[in-house]
C-alpha cells in the first residue's frame, strides 16, 4: 500500500529477524550441499544437482556447491548448463583452488564467456600456508598467514556505505590471531585504559590514534612491520576466502560474543570458534580500529587493498566487527562503523597486521 509508513522500532526488529533468519538459512544450505556432494559421489547425479541448486538458493555464493553442480550437469551431459556453473564457480572465486578446477573445466569445454575474470592469480610463490602461525618474540602477539587472493568487498544488499560491491585484490600479510590483549597493551604501553579488566581480555577504550601508537611501538620493539590493518585487509581476512555472513562459518553465538550471549560485557580472546585462516573474534566482542577515514560508500575505492588515508579534513575513522554490546546484524562481515579518531568506548579495541619485507 502506497504511504504506509513502518515505524523505525519494527523495521529494527525486521532487520534482526532477516538476519537470524538468513544464518539460519546458511545452516540448511550447508547440509543441502552435503547431502549433493553425497549423492554425487554415490552416482546419483540427477538428485546430487537438485541438492545443490536448493541450497544455493540460500547461499549463491557457496562457489565450491556452484562447481560440483557444473561436475553433475556435465556428467548427465548438460553441457550448456554444467558451463553456466562453472562460469559463476570462477566469477566467485577467480584465484582460489575452486576457481582454478572450475577455469580448467571451462577450458576444456571451449572456454569461458566474456564476462569471465580475466585478471592473473596473484603470485603466491614462496608464500607460507594459509593460517601458517607466527609469533612475535619480543612482543608476543600471535599472528597468522593470510594468503594473496581477491575477493568481492561490501554487500550489494547491506547498509549504503557497503555498497558497491567490488573487487579488491589483496597481498598476502600477517593478521593478529586475536586483538590486542590488556595484558599486551601494558607490557608495551604501562598503561590499561580499559573498562572491563582482565589481562586476556581485549583492551578497549582505546582512540585510534592510540591504536596506532601501540602498532608504532610493537613494531619498533620487534624490528618487524606491524600496523594497523587497513579495512579491504580486515573484510578480507574475515572472511576467510569465503563470502560468508559472519567471519567463519557457523551460528553467530559459535563465532561472535554479541547481545545475545555476552553478557553485557567482553571476553577473554580465542574462546570462540576461528575462521578458515584460524583468526578468533573477528565479528564481536569489540569493533576493531583499521587503517582507513572514513568516507561514505565504497565509490572510489582502492581495489589493491590499500587503506584510505586521506580524510579530506574530517577525522572519521572506521571500525569493523561489531562488539559485545551489538544485535547480530552487526557483526556481519560486510559492516562498517565510524567515530572520531579521538574517541574512547568499552566497545572499541583492534589488532594488527604484520608486513612482510
Amino acid at each position: 500500500m502506497s504511504g504506509l509508513r513502518i515505524p523505525r522500532r519494527l523495521a529494527a526488529v525486521a532487520a534482526v529477524f532477516a538476519f537470524a533468519t538468513a544464518v539460519h538459512a546458511q545452516g540448511n544450505a550447508q547440509q543441502l550441499f552435503f547431502d549433493g556432494f553425497e549423492l554425487f559421489k554415490a552416482g546419483k547425479l540427477s538428485e546430487a544437482a537438485s541438492k545443490f541448486e536448493a541450497g544455493l538458493k540460500d547461499e549463491p555464493d557457496n562457489a565450491m556447491a556452484h562447481f560440483y553442480l557444473g561436475e553433475a550437469q556435465l556428467a548427465a551431459k548438460q553441457t550448456a548448463k554444467a558451463k553456466a556453473s562453472f562460469e559463476k564457480s570462477l566469477e566467485l572465486e577467480p584465484f582460489g583452488p575452486t576457481g582454478k578446477k572450475a577455469k580448467a573445466r571451462l577450458a576444456e569445454l571451449g572456454g569461458a564467456s566474456a564476462a569471465t575474470p580475466a585478471a592473473a592469480a596473484p603470485d603466491r610463490t614462496n608464500e607460507p600456508a594459509p593460517g601458517s602461525r607466527w609469533t612475535d618474540p619480543k612482543t608476543g602477539i600471535e599472528f597468522a598467514w593470510v594468503p594473496s587472493g581477491c575477493f568481492v568487498m561490501g554487500s550489494g544488499d547491506g547498509d549504503g556505505d557497503e555498497q558497491p560491491p567490488h573487487k579488491v585484490c589483496v597481498k598476502g600479510f600477517y593478521m593478529g590471531r586475536f586483538e590486542v590483549t590488556q595484558a599486551q597493551y601494558q607490557t608495551l604501553t604501562g598503561k590499561n585504559p580499559s573498562n572491563f579488566k582482565g589481562a586476556n581480555l581485549p583492551v578497549e577504550t582505546v582512540s585510534w590514534d592510540e591504536a596506532r601508537s601501540f602498532a608504532d611501538e610493537a613494531a619498533y620493539r620487534s624490528g618487524q612491520s606491524i600496523r594497523l590493518p587497513t579495512e579491504a585487509e580486515w573484510e578480507y581476512a574475515c572472511r576467510g576466502g569465503e563470502q560468508t555472513p559472519l567471519c567463519g562459518r557457523g551460528a553467530v553465538e559459535n563465532l561472535a560474543w554479541y547481545d545475545g550471549n555476552s553478557g553485557r560485557t567482553t571476553h577473554p580472546v580465542g574462546q570462540l570458534r576461528a575462521n578458515a585462516w584460524g583468526l578468533h573474534d573477528m565479528s564481536g566482542n569489540v569493533w576493531e580500529w583499521v587503517q582507513d577515514c572514513y568516507m561514505g560508500s565504497y565509490e572510489g575505492a582502492p581495489s589493491d587493498g590499500s587503506a584510505r588515508p586521506i580524510c579530506d579534513g574530517s577525522s572519521r575513522r572506521v571500525g569493523r566487527g561489531g562488539s559485545w554490546g551489538n544485535r547480530p546484524a552487526f557483526v556481519r562481515s560486510a559492516k562498517r562503523f565510524w567515530v572520531g579518531a579521538s574517541a574512547r568506548s568499552s566497545f572499541l579495541g583492534f589488532r594488527v597486521a604484520r608486513t612482510l619485507p
